[in-house]
């Protein structure tokens, strides 16, 4: 049997049992729990391909939460910030899938922690006037080195969005359901630690999701403030549309997502 290479691409706003900025950023106890679930799936992935390989991006802040020296089996760990690819970085042809683990809603959408990659300076992003969140973005990433989308672990409403704005064939695990922004009712903790387990073991063997890829992307984002926007345009080939909101045109998903980290950069030295 092929030895298989996973790739998870680890947020931390969408796993079981937290619900707010506190929990997610330099907390001990919560990077405990976010550690603990994560060797839940990966307890599952290696009982049914023991060897097997998993490379984990931790990929939320500047990608200091995972623990590394409690991560189980055969699994590297990517960390620290800045990096031009975020929350893909290390992902190539070589992997048979990508997961999505702790992923959330973008802004506007009553997820937990909603927001689309920088909640303190972009409110919304769209390709080719579809409102995209980080999930359909890292999805149009992968597609292009041809891996994948084979499970996604997140609150209620990614997972509802991934179903209908995606596929239903891709494996999805709701962590809790969506109060209010700052609000969940979460799983019991041994529900969440079996179904963990248990599509740590099937993921990989369904058919997963590959996005189709376009020969153009027209890209639009709407910023918190005009002071964002305002800067922004010195970067080149961004067009203005608003006082808010720009746009960029881009080749390639590749193209697309270093543009955005850019733009991300840039927007977080502005600062408020």
């Amino acid at each position: 049997m092929q030895n298989k290479k996973v790739f998870i691409s680890f947020d931390f706003e969408g796993i079981a049992g937290v619900t707010s900025w506190e929990e997610v950023n330099n907390n001990q106890r919560f990077n405990e729990v976010a550690t603990q679930q994560l060797n839940f799936f990966l307890q599952g992935f290696y009982e049914s391909n023991p060897h097997g390989k998993v490379v984990i991006a931790d990929s939320h802040s500047t990608g200091h939460n995972i623990i590394w020296e409690k991560l189980i089996g055969n699994t590297e760990l990517i960390s620290g910030f800045p990096r031009n690819n975020y929350m893909v970085e290390g992902l190539d042809a070589s992997f048979d899938s990508i997961v999505f683990f702790g992923y959330h809603a973008p802004i506007g959408y009553r997820g937990v922690m909603d927001h689309t990659y920088s909640s303190s300076s972009i409110y919304s992003m769209k390709i080719n006037g579809i409102v995209v969140d980080e999930a359909y973005i890292n999805a149009l990433f992968a597609s292009y080195y041809n891996v994948p989308l084979k499970f996604v672990y997140g609150d209620d409403v990614i997972v509802n969005r991934i179903k209908s704005k995606l596929s239903m064939k891709i494996c999805t695990l709701a962590s809790k359901k969506a109060i209010s922004r700052y609000a969940a009712q979460s799983k019991a903790f041994e529900i969440i630690k079996d179904s963990l387990i248990e599509y740590g073991r099937i993921f990989s063997d369904t058919e997963g999701y590959l996005c189709s890829l376009q020969k153009s992307y027209t890209c639009e984002i709407q910023f918190v403030s005009t002071n964002t926007a305002y800067v922004i345009l010195n970067l080149p080939n961004i067009e203005k549309i608003d006082d808010r909101n720009i746009r960029f045109l881009a080749t390639s998903p590749i193209e697309i997502y270093h543009t955005l980290m850019s733009i991300v950069l840039l927007a977080k030295s502005i600062g408020n």
